[in-house]
């Protein structure tokens, strides 16, 4: 049979093939169950004070994590956090933001 592709984001999506020997008989074969996600997640980071929250959506396979990384650059008179959130759903896809912020220094 002729390969097929199946590139349709959701959920238990099916392809049905019916194969034809040369003989004349045939086939038919059913493949269920397929999942597909090339969606990235929806990512928003919420600021609290001086901290941060990652919030992330993915309707499709759901997500796997949803990090910050921070770094804290301390000045004379105020403090800068630089960060970057990552949210990362289970097909693979991922969503990055990035963003600083500054405070004074106690």
């Amino acid at each position: 049979p002729h390969p097929i592709t199946v590139s349709r984001n959701g959920f238990g999506q099916s392809v049905t093939v019916t194969v034809t020997a040369t003989d004349g008989g045939s086939t038919t074969v059913t493949v269920g169950r397929i999942n597909i996600d090339k969606v990235r997640p929806r990512l928003s980071v919420r600021r609290h004070g001086t901290r941060l929250s990652c919030h992330s959506v993915d309707g499709l396979s759901g997500i796997a994590s949803c990090r910050i990384h921070r770094h804290r650059h301390l000045h004379r008179r105020s403090v800068t956090v630089t960060w970057t959130a990552v949210a990362r759903d289970h097909a693979g896809n991922a969503t990055a933001k990035h963003g600083r912020f500054s405070y004074p220094r106690r």
